[in-house]
């Protein structure tokens, strides 16, 4: 199992002293979860908050794992109805390009 100690710069997250993929993973679509619950509302600097809360998560988990080889990756995928990572913060990237 991988562990995260501080190497990742602030990406909107505050991690903790200890983080693995799984974890970061399931902060991901935890984030995900709420910006979905969201949707509906014109809370737009919440669903802000909650993407890039996701897109954190999403890249510290590949920083910690850049050769994908942690099975939380295939667990997520899993949860996320067979989207890989890249197309979820593909996603994620393009909702904070738009005006």
């Amino acid at each position: 199992m991988l562990s995260f100690w501080n190497k990742v710069p602030y990406l909107g997250y505050s991690y903790g002293i200890a983080e693995t993929v799984s974890s970061l993973l399931r902060h991901a679509r935890t984030s995900h979860g709420a910006f979905r619950a969201l949707a509906r509302s014109r809370d737009y600097t919440a669903q802000e908050q909650h993407i890039r809360a996701e897109l954190g998560s999403r890249h510290a988990a590949q920083f910690l794992d850049p050769q994908v080889v942690d099975p939380a990756w295939l667990e997520d995928q899993r949860l996320n109805k067979g989207q890989s990572n890249d197309v979820l913060v593909a996603f994620c990237e393009g909702w904070l390009q738009r005006p």
